[in-house]
């Protein structure tokens, strides 16, 4: 249990409230369009199948390069796929149903709840507007927006201010600890609950996380399932 009494609650966006390796996919999909025309049936299964890979075991960033190295493509159509990428919106987005059950907990008790993402501000925008429509937040903040990734503060002491509550009764729910939890707590944050599913895009040794931050842990919780967060008695 925390110490200290919770009246907001911040959320990371990807694989804490939606799974992005959906999101991806879909956008690999729509690139496999392009791909076909350009280069045929048998390079495009080649370029979707290093594409799937990439995005389950990454490396996220070079997702596009590796795929059309791997498939064979020539490396000098890089910047068109990567500019057809960027044009692909997806229809929908998966939310992982524990984190559709709390946010929809938190809006019934009328706590107020913030979002706080890095990634490009207009990736993140497109995946908000699919949001549902009973879900509501009273902040959002995009660190790209400010040119302050996570765990810098600034993105979080904005959430704060915005929803008018000290740091200190906030709570931040996110799934990377080096990003989110150390940047809650070292903002004041009451504390951070930092969420291992199966299947996500990182999987965190929490025995070096603890060996190197020893003195910001005590607020740390570590779940598998967002829907334990009243078993903890974090709320």
């Amino acid at each position: 249990a925390l110490d200290k009494s919770v009246r907001g609650v911040i959320f990371d966006l990807d694989e804490t409230l939606i799974c992005q390796k959906s999101w991806m996919k879909q956008k690999l999909n729509g690139l496999c369009d392009y791909v076909r025309a350009e280069f045929g049936v048998e390079k495009s299964a080649l370029f979707y199948r290093a594409g799937l890979q990439i995005i389950d075991e990454g490396p996220w960033d070079r997702l596009i390069e590796l795929a059309i190295v791997r498939s064979g493509l020539p490396y000098c159509c890089i910047d068109s796929a990567i500019e057809n990428w960027r044009r692909i919106l997806p229809q929908s987005i998966v939310f992982h149903p524990d984190a559709l059950s709390i946010l929809r907990l938190l809006n019934d008790r009328n706590i107020p709840v913030g979002l706080v993402s890095d990634n490009p501000a207009s990736s993140q925008r497109q995946k908000i507007s699919l949001f549902p429509g009973d879900i509501e937040f009273q902040s959002i903040v995009l660190t790209e927006e400010l040119g302050a990734p996570k765990p810098d503060s600034s993105g979080f002491l904005q959430s704060a201010s915005d929803l008018r509550l000290p740091a200190s009764q906030l709570l931040m729910v996110g799934d990377n600890p080096w990003r989110d939890a150390l940047g809650a707590v070292r903002s004041g944050y009451a504390g951070a609950v930092i969420i291992s599913r199966r299947g996500s895009m990182f999987n965190f040794s929490r025995t070096l996380f603890d060996e190197s931050n020893p003195h910001d842990i005590s607020n740390i919780f570590w779940l598998d399932s967002l829907r334990s967060i009243e078993q903890h008695k974090l709320l």
